[in-house]
């Protein structure tokens, strides 16, 4: 691999791992609702229907998730974490699978925050400039709790709900 494609490949690395930090909450986090929404609440999700046509179950080596027809899963390098990408044609949602620990908050004027359980677990749904779900303490080492993170990477906007619908099917393995 050449040094400018390394250098790339890095930068990305780290600049998903800042929002990778952010999206953890602590027990001293207060999620404030963004102007016009209601405060968070926590709802139990249903695995997604096939209302878009023909949906597929993408599965790698941490959990699978449900997709239209099309989304494929790619795995990218990465130093320490499982990394890679949901992509179809231009949009993606990155993820990472990591125990990198919680170091900065979201900005409530540009994300709102709220919970729902998925596969059982705590998921804290994103929503804003960009969608995302961050899950806390999942793994199977309760000595070293792991965290996943899906965050769309795309610049152009994706159907909310779609991306919603694929967050919520997501199961652990």
């Amino acid at each position: 691999m050449n040094t400018s494609k390394r250098n790339n490949n890095m930068i990305l690395l780290a600049a998903f791992s800042l929002m990778m930090a952010s999206c953890s909450k602590t027990d001293g986090d207060t999620v404030v609702p963004a102007p016009g929404q209601q405060q968070s609440t926590e709802r139990t999700s249903q695995t997604p229907q096939s209302a878009e046509g023909q949906w597929t179950v993408i599965s790698n080596e941490v959990f699978t998730i449900s997709a239209p027809e099309g989304w494929v899963n790619q795995r990218l390098p990465s130093l320490d974490t499982y990394f890679g990408t949901l992509r179809k044609g231009n949009d993606s949602i990155n993820y990472e699978y990591s125990i990198n620990p919680d170091s900065f908050q979201l900005d409530p004027d540009r994300f709102s925050i709220h919970y729902e359980t998925v596969d059982g677990k705590r998921a804290k749904i994103i929503e804003g400039d960009r969608l995302g779900i961050a899950f806390d303490r999942v793994g199977n080492d309760p000595a070293t709790p792991h965290r996943l993170l899906l965050m769309q990477a795309s610049s152009n906007p994706l159907d909310q709900e779609t991306v919603l619908r694929m967050f919520r099917s997501i199961r652990f393995k």
